[in-house]
């Protein structure tokens, strides 16, 4: 799910920290998930829309359970708090863990 950007929410939810690691003027705190739409690659054999609207639910489902996204912007407040964290795990891994298996969307 690499088409989605949490940075604004986590802007939105502590600027400072957040701040602290992420120095790009073009992100703008706002209490959103913002979603990158994806290319268009239809000439690429294998493409279609189904793995782009599964991330869509994705986040869908993640905006409206309270609880697991407030546990998604905990860990990646502890994430930021480690000053090696990214050289010792990705939080895209870790990111994983929050979302649900494709058959329960």
């Amino acid at each position: 799910m690499k088409d989605a950007d949490f940075l604004p929410l986590f802007l939105h939810l502590d600027d400072k920290r957040v701040r602290a690691v992420v120095e790009d003027p073009r992100v703008k705190p706002r209490p959103a998930l913002h979603y990158r739409l994806p290319n268009c690659v239809i000439d690429r054999p294998g493409w279609g829309v189904g793995r782009v609207w599964a991330d869509w639910l994705q986040m869908e489902h993640l905006a409206v359970e309270s609880a697991r996204l407030r546990d998604a912007c905990e860990a990646y407040a502890e994430f930021l708090d480690r000053p090696l964290g990214n050289l010792l795990e990705r939080w895209h891994e870790k990111a994983e863990s929050w979302l649900k298996p494709t058959a329960d969307l």
